[in-house]
């Protein structure tokens, strides 16, 4: 997946991944996808390729979101 990302992705995933897996951040899934987006588009991705990135933490992520107690 490097050659896609090119490797500037690496900061977004990790807050990403933050998001995801930490039940005490009170923010939906949908919400830390679009932070990885917005993210990701900081970083100078062009759109496409923000779009090609976020589906797949969309269609993925899933499995590792931990939901929160409300």
């Amino acid at each position: 997946m490097y050659w896609f990302t090119g490797g500037l992705a690496q900061a977004p995933a990790a807050l990403h991944d933050w998001i995801y897996r930490t039940p005490e951040v009170d923010i939906t899934r949908s919400q830390g996808d679009a932070v990885f987006e917005e993210a990701i588009s900081a970083r100078g991705y062009w759109e496409a390729r923000s779009w090609f990135m976020w589906l797949g933490v969309r269609l993925g992520g899933w499995s590792s979101y931990k939901p929160r107690s409300r």
